[in-house]
């Protein structure tokens, strides 16, 4: 329901499709890197360059993992969407790409309170799009974990996890940003409004409804709040507890 509401604010077009709530990838926090040419932030950008794993003997065992700051400490995030690495300069083009995929959202790089299930990843180097909402995934990161390889590379005979290119989609809840988004959008429903009309009712009620949406947007981003907060709270619980164990 919450994010049927944020979407109600004239944001369907961000929480499906276009707007990009990744910042940065943490190059440290990958769970391996074969070269460091191959780094982990590679996946930010939209050429050629791409990340890889170390070469494991293990397919069906093998996890990797890498891990991105969001747009935010507290940004909802609606789905992720992924391009694996093709390598055309090996013999019959081979893929890259893991068996299945996991997306982890939470409030800090080594702290997450909303998992999804693993979805199936298919054999192929163009986009894959793996949605969550309507379910509730906010935090300040988002880690992709991948399990199981497809791929062998002739030259050493070991299984890789290949990735070309990384994007999120949502809504960062931030005072900062949530401003900058609200006098983008009013300025150019004013231009309409100046253009069709110039009367001062209409103007009037621009800015009414301007402050309406303002107070039920900041209801609904102290709600989100309240949810992560729980949500952080039962997983640091879980944390300790799996430390006191080990």
């Amino acid at each position: 329901q919450l994010l049927s509401d944020l979407a109600a604010f004239g944001q369907t077009e961000e929480v499906t499709e276009g707007f990009s709530v990744l910042t940065a990838c943490v190059n440290e926090l990958a769970s391996s890197t074969d070269h460091i040419q191959q780094k982990a932030s590679q996946t930010l950008t939209s050429g050629y360059l791409f990340w890889s794993s170390t070469g494991n003997l293990e397919p069906q065992k093998n996890e990797e993992a890498l891990v991105f700051k969001l747009d935010g400490p507290d940004c909802v995030v609606t789905s992720a969407s992924v391009w694996f690495y093709k390598a055309t300069h090996f013999p019959g083009a081979p893929v890259f790409a893991p068996l299945a995929l996991k997306v982890e959202v939470g409030p800090e790089p080594d702290l997450y309170s909303w998992e999804s299930e693993w979805m199936d990843v298919r054999f192929s180097d163009g986009r894959q799009d793996f949605p969550i909402a309507p379910l509730l995934a906010v935090g300040g990161f988002m880690k992709l974990r991948f399990r199981g390889s497809r791929s062998l590379q002739y030259t050493d005979c070991r299984f890789y996890t290949c990735v070309r290119q990384v994007r999120a989609y949502g809504i960062p809840l931030s005072e900062d940003k949530l401003k900058a988004r609200e006098k983008g959008e009013y300025r150019e429903r004013d231009k309409k409004s100046s253009s069709s009309s110039t009367s001062s009712s209409s103007s009037s009620t621009s800015r009414a409804k301007r402050e309406l949406q303002t107070r039920r947007l900041e209801s609904l981003r102290t709600t989100v709040r309240k949810v992560a907060a729980a949500r952080r709270e039962k997983a640091e619980i879980a944390f300790a507890s799996r430390r006191s164990l080990q």
